[in-house]
């Protein structure tokens, strides 16, 4: 490993995470009109995942320690970067946005809708955002992802609006369990 998360540390975040989100939820039951904003799911949790889960898939550990995107494979020539989304509930939630000038080789999107029973799932979209096919998503009616991206704006998409313009064979479910079997 080259960086220092750890799966030991990695589950101190997430049980961190849970208990916030526990929290909020009994809070919440305290209030008629106006509730809490159950938070994000973090950054650092889910590109943490989803490196475990590549590891798993792969066999190779990428690093999270960059000073440029979210995890790199440094071990092979050129240095590839993969980018991670991650959500509380990736098929019902909000959409991701993206940088206009992110780069990417592979996309990885985390769920974590069953967050507190330890158990997440990794999907993999084997595009770069410099593939023509990624280029076109459409993210409005009027709009590819492209044309977006170059009017500076964050294009902005659902996870199953993707996955709809996607073929079978863009994307794959690579991690469906808990994250004790990273171990």
């Amino acid at each position: 490993m080259t960086d220092g998360m750890t799966l030991e540390r990695l589950n101190e975040c997430i049980d961190t995470y849970n208990h916030n989100i526990i929290f909020e939820a009994m809070m919440n039951e305290n209030f008629e009109n106006k509730k809490i904003r159950i938070s994000n799911f973090p950054s650092h949790i889910s590109e943490n995942i989803a490196k475990f889960a590549y590891h798993k898939k792969y066999g190779r550990m990428p690093t999270w320690d960059t000073s440029v995107g979210d995890l790199q494979l440094i071990d092979i020539e050129p240095t590839q970067q993969l980018e991670v989304k991650g959500s509380i509930d990736l098929f019902n939630g909000g959409p991701s946005s993206y940088g206009p000038k992110e780069k990417w080789d592979l996309i990885y999107f985390v769920d974590g809708i069953d967050t507190l029973n330890y158990n997440y799932k990794v999907y993999e979209v084997r595009l770069s955002n410099t593939n023509d096919k990624w280029k076109n998503i459409k993210v409005s009616e009027t709009q590819t992802y492209q044309q977006q991206a170059n009017q500076g704006r964050r294009p902005r998409i659902t996870f199953t609006k993707l996955i709809e313009q996607l073929d079978n064979n863009d994307w794959e479910l690579i991690f469906d369990g808990h994250i004790d079997e990273f171990k």
